[in-house]
């Protein structure tokens, strides 16, 4: 675009204004405002840019909405030529930075003769098969993804609530199941899943687990089924618990449970990497804020015990405690594992959802 010349007749002047506005989505009062203060020619300069990229896309004759996206001065600045990389990566790219197919990525490097024309055809060609082989490859259930949609019927963040407080033994599962619109107790556990790829997440276990277990319902006597579970659940992958939790037990009078401990591999009790020591600030920081109601008997106890190490291990891990302890943000005497859980975002369960989720049977 060339400047207007500053002799030329305030008829035109306004003509040539008028034009600007309406390559710069209508904005004529401002352009007249600015050209009686500062002038045509500056006002021209500062809108060039702009204008030139509007001007180019409206006079070569009109474009549809996503091809007005692919902006003609960022395109070029961004297109990396040929010769420096794989086409194919640089089409990908581009679709991903402007959101719109690789094939509109295509035509609007034609247009601005960064493609030799004369290759365009081929090009085009060749990447609308290689979108039809990609389509080919992709799996089209019929009925779609149901578990994707799951969050569009539902809701996400009611179903994320639902999915914490059905873990948490807040939700019964028969209540759940009614809230999502599901039949079957494994639906509900896949789509839990879900978020996390597909695969079941890892469970880190508090010692009070293990202590009732022992001395309550799973006594080694009457249940030795259970025990060899959780070592085998351990080697799968679903079960662990931390070394903090494995002091505990050796300190306690429970002659079993410092047995079985003690035989189990190195991999069930884990030790803080340095992704734990960030959490572990984090989470002490947390605990030590003036806001926080705890005593300072409390805080110092908290630092202390296994919990601590429990809730800063699941977070680095992106794992889940697993606790008999209910949360209670108003107490004074104790930091409790839910609540740590909460200020950290990590997911705490009932040990009986998990046992049911990870299919424990008695025969």
């Amino acid at each position: 675009m060339s400047f207007v010349d500053s002799r030329c007749s305030p008829l035109s002047r306004r003509s040539y204004l008028s034009m600007l506005g309406i390559l710069s989505g209508g904005k004529c009062s401002l352009f007249f405002m600015s050209s009686r203060t500062y002038g045509v020619e500056s006002l021209v300069s500062a809108l060039v840019g702009y204008c030139r990229k509007i001007a180019i896309t409206v006079l070569s004759g009109g474009v549809t909405r996503w091809q007005l996206r692919l902006q003609c001065q960022h395109m070029t600045f961004a297109f990396s030529s040929i010769s420096e990389i794989d086409l194919t990566q640089e089409l990908d790219r581009l679709s991903g930075r402007y959101k719109c197919s690789t094939l509109v990525v295509l035509i609007k490097l034609r247009d601005l003769m960064l493609l030799d024309r004369r290759d365009f055809q081929k090009i085009y060609d060749d990447e609308v098969k290689r979108l039809l082989e990609f389509e080919g490859r992709v799996s089209h259930g019929k009925g779609g993804d149901f578990y994707g949609n799951q969050s569009f019927r539902v809701g996400r963040t009611l179903s994320r609530a639902i999915i914490r407080d059905t873990l948490r033994g807040a939700t019964s599962m028969t209540e759940a199941l009614r809230l999502m619109s599901f039949k079957k107790v494994a639906v509900f556990d896949r789509y839990a899943d879900r978020p996390r790829g597909g695969g079941m997440m890892l469970f880190l276990l508090d010692s009070n687990v293990f202590i009732s277990a022992s001395r309550l319902y799973y006594h080694p006597d009457m249940a030795p089924t259970f025990w060899e579970w959780l070592t085998e659940q351990n080697r799968i992958g679903y079960i662990a618990s931390v070394s903090r939790v494995k002091d505990e037990i050796n300190d306690g009078n429970s002659g079993h449970l410092k047995k079985w401990s003690s035989e189990l591999p190195s991999t069930f009790w884990l030790q803080p990497g340095a992704n734990a020591m960030t959490s572990m600030t984090r989470l002490a920081d947390w605990a030590m804020h003036p806001d926080r109601p705890y005593w300072d008997s409390a805080r110092a106890e908290f630092l202390g015990v296994a919990d601590y190490y429990l809730v800063a291990q699941a977070h680095s891990a992106g794992a889940a405690v697993v606790t008999f302890e209910l949360p209670s943000p108003n107490s004074r005497r104790r930091v409790l594992i839910p609540d740590a859980c909460d200020a950290m975002g990590v997911t705490y369960c009932d040990p009986f959802n998990v046992y049911r989720r990870l299919g424990l049977r008695f025969y």
